[in-house]
């Protein structure tokens, strides 16, 4: 017997990450005349953000505050259909100082994405760290589904906005989410050793 731990997840909800995303072509050489350079091997020069600035004392909540504002607009208008004027009109501050929290609107997607699903593997981690494999197995589905069902403008966006990553992005949020595969995995080859998961 087989045992698919992707349809498994997908029948409650939950987004699964492309396996196996293509990894980044690496750098070709520059030409140029014998003995020259190379700007490869140049020292790398120190990157200046001109919207730096000092972070204030409520910057962590203010940051956690744009992205709840900008899953409200991604989750109803759509990622391609918000702007960056949207997200900071729904904040209440001018575009500019949204790039004191986030570089892009990519950025911010990325970042939400990353968030929920953060939140959910530390849950995850939390209801299964004790009892036995059928009490963890059930305590893990039951963990999921209640998330799953709010808050539903995130998840709406982590269900139907997600192919706006770019492939870094994807990659990043696939080994996040492989921390709740793995424990579902685990759980079931302790519940049913004689069926092939995949």
């Amino acid at each position: 017997k087989i045992f698919s731990t992707d349809i498994f997840l997908r029948c409650l909800g939950i987004w699964i990450a492309p396996r196996n995303a293509p990894v980044r072509n690496a750098s070709k050489p520059t030409g140029g005349p014998p003995g020259a350079p190379s700007k490869n091997n140049r020292p790398p020069r120190k990157a200046i953000d001109p919207m730096a600035r000092p972070q204030a004392a409520d910057y962590e909540d203010r940051k956690k505050d744009i992205l709840h504002a900008a899953a409200v607009l991604f989750a109803r208008q759509g990622y391609s259909e918000t702007l960056l004027e949207d997200i900071a009109e729904q904040c209440g501050i001018k575009k500019s100082s949204l790039y004191h929290y986030h570089r892009s609107k990519h950025a911010i997607l990325q970042g939400l994405i990353e968030s929920r699903i953060e939140d959910l593997a530390v849950k995850v981690e939390a209801a299964t760290a004790a009892g036995t494999p059928k009490e963890k197995f059930h305590a893990m589905t039951a963990t999921l589904i209640n998330e799953y069902i709010s808050p539903p403008d995130e998840i709406t966006v982590l269900l139907n906005q997600t192919r706006h990553l770019n492939k870094p992005a994807m990659r990043s949020v696939a080994a996040m989410q492989h921390r709740i595969i793995s424990r579902m995995v685990a759980l079931i080859q302790a519940l049913r050793p004689d069926i092939e998961i995949t």
